[in-house]
């Protein structure tokens, strides 16, 4: 190695981590918050800083030896399309689904969706008994 340190290695006039977190353990909570708040605010800062650097030196690089985005990169590629089954179509008013069965005490259930009190545990031979007659074409 020819002299330089290594970016890891700590320098003489810095505190290593250790020594950080010996010195936090006379901190309170308020105190050791504000120290995460300041560390993720430097971390946002550092990280936004080298990638900076990186686009720049690889720029760089690229113009050296006479390339373009393009030749990095190819075509740009067009925007992903959205994936799902988008919004929901609204209901039109009055599409409501006529009932199908009628309960001892009256109550109407078209059939969809979970069975109501009355039908629980009815066997379908029994809540074939509870159909509402569908009135006769003409």
């Amino acid at each position: 190695m020819s002299g330089s340190k290594d970016k890891n290695e700590p320098r003489s006039d810095t505190l290593t981590i250790e020594q950080i977190a010996a010195a936090m353990d006379q901190f309170g909570v308020a105190d050791l918050r504000q120290v995460v708040a300041v560390a993720e605010a430097k971390i946002q800062e550092k990280s936004e800083s080298e990638k900076r650097s990186f686009i720049e030196e690889t720029l760089n690089k690229a113009k050296a030896l006479g390339l373009s985005i393009r030749d990095l990169f190819g075509e740009t590629p067009e925007p992903a399309k959205k994936r799902g089954r988008g919004k929901a179509k609204p209901k039109p008013e009055g599409s409501k689904v006529a009932p199908k069965y009628r309960g001892p005490a009256g109550q109407e259930w078209s059939g969809r969706g979970r069975k109501p009190i009355w039908a629980r545990g009815m066997p379908a031979e029994q809540l074939e008994q509870h159909l509402i007659e569908k009135p006769a074409a003409e």
